[in-house]
This record gives C-alpha cells, structure tokens and sequence, in this order.
C-alpha cells in the first residue's frame, strides 16, 4: 500500500493571512471481496472438480487519470482453510481491460481493490472458467 500524502485540509481566503493545515490523507483503501464461490451450478460440472479463472474482463467505468483498480483472484481446496489470494492485476477500463489468470481450486474468490478518490463504477464481471481435474489432483498454481 502506499505511503499517505499531505493535503491541505483547510484554506481560509477570507483573511489576510490565511492558514492552511496540512493533514494525512483521508482516503484509504477501499474494496469488495467475494470468497468461497463454488461455480457448481455451471452445466455439466460436478461439486468435485477443480475449476480454473483463466479470465476475468471487468465491466465498469474508471474515470482517465485516476488510481488503477486492482483485481485478484485466490483459491481454496475446502471451506474451512484460509482463502489464498495471488498478485493484483490492474484495470482501468481503457488500456488494460483483461485480466488473465491461472488459478486452481474448488473454491475461489475475487478481491476487487482501489486506492483513489475518484467514483468509479464496477457493474459486472465476465469471467472465463476451466475445469482443472478432480480433488487431490490440482495442478500447480501459478
């Protein structure tokens, strides 16, 4: 995460001497996450398999000049381990729109970061999902 910036937090014009007070920055990180996602009701899929996010294309608005969205993608062999989370990929809706992982598990989930402070909107995710074998067969994670 990065360092916090100093802004001027207040500026008072109507006085002569005006005084401006400096003050960490407010906005922090901000971000959604889903964990735990089976996709078992895909068609011809079986609560066993593994499944493999090879793709996600993030739908929304990132207004020009702001801070990249990050999306990551983690992965679980069972409910009750700790979900695992891999590199952050950036977004911004203009030049990198397609995000491309390889990310094996029963389980999976999706972290969706941002560290700005202009609005953006996210409305939908396209993902592209493979079947990656049966429990205890997983390949490499990569």
């Amino acid at each position: 995460m990065a360092e916090p910036t100093m802004n001027i937090y207040s500026f008072d014009i109507d006085r002569e001497n005006a005084i401006g007070v400096e003050a960490p920055e407010a906005n922090g990180l901000a971000y959604v996450e889903r964990q735990f996602i089976s996709f078992d009701e895909l068609d011809g899929v079986n609560h066993r398999d593994y499944k493999r996010i090879e793709r996600i294309d993030p739908i929304g608005i990132v207004p020009e000049g702001s801070a990249p969205v990050l999306v990551s993608v983690g992965w679980a062999d069972t409910p009750g381990e700790p979900m695992e989370f891999g590199a952050a990929l950036p977004f911004d809706a203009i030049t990198k729109r397609q995000l491309d992982f390889r990310s094996p598990g029963r389980y999976h989930g999706i972290r969706i970061e941002y560290e700005g402070f202009h609005n953006i909107r996210i409305v939908g995710l396209e993902i592209e999902i493979s079947l990656g074998g049966k429990r205890g067969h997983a390949e490499s994670r990569g």
